[in-house]
């Protein structure tokens, strides 16, 4: 890890601990092996020189500096100052600056902390250390909330002319007969004739493969022509090799033109894919877009003990006889576009019989799902709820 890259990650961790300690008035800085703080709470402090920290470095030892302050080291603020460590040797020095009771009661917690999220960025480092520069690549687009090394994956985009400034669309392709290798399975999809030289193509842990389509440069025509480009690429993926001659499912997820957000839009394939995709077909290829469930997804991302305080009056008046009517009649009347004659239809009704039932909700409510679309939004939320929540 270069001296960057120790600065960044030290940020990260000051940054994750500040919160608590800001609570007890501690400040949370790290030092280089020179005594020059290179990550702090407070950001005046950093590119300063702690004398303290030095000395605890070089004796391998805690220092404590009390309110009194200690005449021959310069920069001695009260608090506590901690040498640390990665195997046998030294990374710098963790300083907890404030009240010294405070300080010292804190100082195991924090040692904890910093060996465990230092020992894992070392691990990351020396994974990613193992892989080659596409593999790297690849895997942190998949993978990594947050680039670990951005110079780096914008140096390997550089060298595989990959554009930056494309707007792609991840493409999960569920493949469980697959029997190919990574590379041999990488080499099938650059067969398909759609296959561009800015798709990016990853494979994942469990051998599914990810392929990041690019659309367009522009935003516009990227909204207007993705799914049509995505229809004839999975169209001609039907001819290859990549599911040992079966159909396969396919999950769509979000329009990108940043590469920090492709992490996030291959998770949106993998929402689609638990919450919305029949996985166990195997008669044809099916394909699931994310934009078709995008209320679903915003739902799912509220706390349901929050939903359940919102409504928790209305579901007590639904309990019982309104309960299955209600699940019945409106999700059915919510799939049809609140259309009544076909949603009758399809429940077995006269057309009256289930406007009566409408009226009855709108005087149940006061709201009207049919022709006013705050009705609407509020009854797709209540159902959304019922339908989710675990008591009936």
């Amino acid at each position: 890890m270069n001296a960057y890259e120790m600065a960044h990650v030290s940020q990260k961790f000051v940054q994750y601990l500040q919160g608590a300690l800001s609570e007890h008035g501690i400040c949370l800085s790290i030092t280089n092996l020179r005594g020059s703080i290179i990550a702090s709470s407070k950001e005046c402090y950093l590119g300063k020189f702690c004398e303290p920290a030095l000395q605890a470095i070089n004796e391998n030892q805690t220092v404590r500096v009390t309110s009194q302050g200690s005449p021959h080291l310069s920069n001695a603020r009260e608090g506590v100052y901690i040498p640390l460590h990665h195997g046998q040797g030294f990374l710098g020095a963790l300083s907890l600056e404030g009240n010294l009771q405070k300080a010292k009661s804190l100082e195991s917690m924090c040692m904890l902390t910093a060996e465990s999220f230092y020992e894992m960025e070392f691990y990351k480092e020396s994974y990613w250390g193992k892989l080659d520069q596409r593999n790297i690549f690849t895997k942190i687009l998949l993978y990594c909330e947050e680039d670990p090394f951005p110079s780096e994956v914008h140096h390997i985009t550089e060298k595989f002319n990959i554009d930056t400034f494309i707007v792609r669309i991840p493409i999960l392709f569920i493949l469980r007969y697959n029997e190919l290798s990574e590379e041999k399975l990488i080499t099938e999809f650059k067969r398909n004739p759609s296959h561009s030289s800015q798709d990016i193509i990853c494979i994942t842990r469990g051998q599914n493969a990810v392929v990041f389509k690019s659309v367009s440069r522009d935003r516009s025509q990227s909204i207007s022509q993705y799914r049509d480009l995505v229809d004839i690429y999975i169209a001609n993926a039907q001819q290859l090799n990549i599911n040992n001659g079966r159909p396969f499912i396919c999950t769509v997820g979000s329009l990108q033109d940043n590469l920090l957000n492709y992490h996030r839009a291959f998770r949106h394939t993998l929402w689609v894919c638990n919450n919305c995709a029949d996985v166990t077909c195997e008669h044809s290829t099916m394909i699931y877009y994310f934009y078709d469930y995008v209320f679903e997804y915003i739902q799912s991302q509220i706390d349901m003990e929050e939903t359940t305080m919102i409504f928790n009056v209305f579901s007590e008046v639904l309990l019982n006889k309104e309960w299955d009517s209600f699940s019945r009649n409106m999700g059915t009347l919510l799939r049809n576009n609140m259309n009544i004659s076909i949603s009758a239809k399809e429940l077995y009704l006269h057309r009256n019989t289930l406007i009566n039932w409408i009226n009855r909700y709108k005087q149940l409510f006061r709201v009207d799902p049919v022709n006013d679309n705050t009705g609407r939004e509020f009854t797709q939320q209540l159902y959304y709820f019922h339908t989710h929540s675990l008591t009936p």
